[in-house]
């Protein structure tokens, strides 16, 4: 099994977006300094969607990805986040291909 990302978008109560961007910017932080399985992290805001936050991960394997879910700085990540979002979604995706940011083919094994 390969990389495996997660797609997740939050949709943030009214007048929430702002400190929901600064719990996530800080969870990312927490999870590319303290999983080494944890090779990306990406937050964005849809333009056309200005309450809404869209993340994008990729972990090395599922043993990152498990690692990640059940880890104390994600528990504390799902409880300080519950009162700014009304609804979340989340998918999990096999990677099958993987870009460098200028287009250059990776094989993964060093971080993008």
């Amino acid at each position: 099994m390969g990389k495996i990302a997660i797609v997740a978008r939050f949709e943030a109560n009214e007048g929430s977006l702002e400190d929901l961007l600064t719990l996530t910017t800080q969870h990312a932080k927490r999870c590319l300094e303290r999983e080494p399985g944890c090779l990306y992290f990406d937050i964005m805001v849809p333009r056309e969607q200005d309450n809404e936050i869209v993340l994008y991960e990729i972990y090395k394997d599922q043993a990152a990805l498990d690692s990640h879910l059940t880890s104390d700085h994600m528990n504390q990540f799902r409880k300080e986040r519950t009162p700014f979002f009304k609804v979340a979604q989340a998918s999990l995706c096999d990677l099958r291909e993987f870009r460098s940011g200028n287009g250059n083919s990776r094989d993964g094994e060093d971080e993008p």
